[in-house]
């Protein structure tokens, strides 16, 4: 599918004080199998680190949009996820956290389960968990915990019961 004919996935990332974590997030960005794609770095940060790595990259398709103001994890995160396109053009829309990474075929999954789909708003994938070593290297686990919790059926949930689902239902953080 060449670009002009895919719609455009907008990739809303957020980051805080971790440039280091970044450069590994965008750089799953930059191996993606489908390519039509535009990224808004949300940086949270009054030092704006992100703006160096973002310039880096040096890929017209990554956007650096520092917060006026802090914002904090949930005001940043509040923002990723709210119901307003970023870029005009784009028909989807995903998060990615700055300490978090997509398989390369991530997003062109994603855009074929949503073209199948009818009437589903949101599309929620199931996560892998692998192992980040000191030295940069991935290992990966058997752990899908989203396939651990509900099991291989497909699910159909409402936008409201989704959010009270993650919200509520899961532990953030370590």
């Amino acid at each position: 599918m060449s670009p002009s004919a895919s719609p455009l996935v907008e990739v809303r990332v957020i980051t805080y004080k971790r440039p280091e974590l970044l450069v590994r997030a965008l750089r799953c960005l930059l191996t993606q199998t489908y390519t039509h794609w535009k990224a808004a770095v949300f940086d949270d940060s009054a030092g704006q680190e992100g703006r160096q790595v973002v310039e880096s990259m040096a890929d017209p398709r990554i956007e650096y949009r520092p917060n006026p103001q802090n914002l904090g994890m949930v005001g940043n995160l509040s923002k990723a996820f709210a119901p307003v396109k970023y870029f005009p053009e784009s028909r989807y829309a995903c998060v990615l956290e700055d300490d978090n990474l997509f398989g390369p075929e991530l997003i062109e999954r994603n855009v074929a389960s949503m073209q199948q789909a009818t009437s589903l708003p949101v599309l929620v994938r199931n996560y892998g968990v692998v192992d980040i070593h000191e030295d940069g290297t991935i290992t990966e686990t058997d752990r899908q915990p989203m396939r651990e919790i509900w099991g291989d059926s497909p699910r159909e949930i409402t936008f409201d019961d989704r959010v009270i689902e993650a919200f509520f239902s899961y532990t953030l953080g370590p």
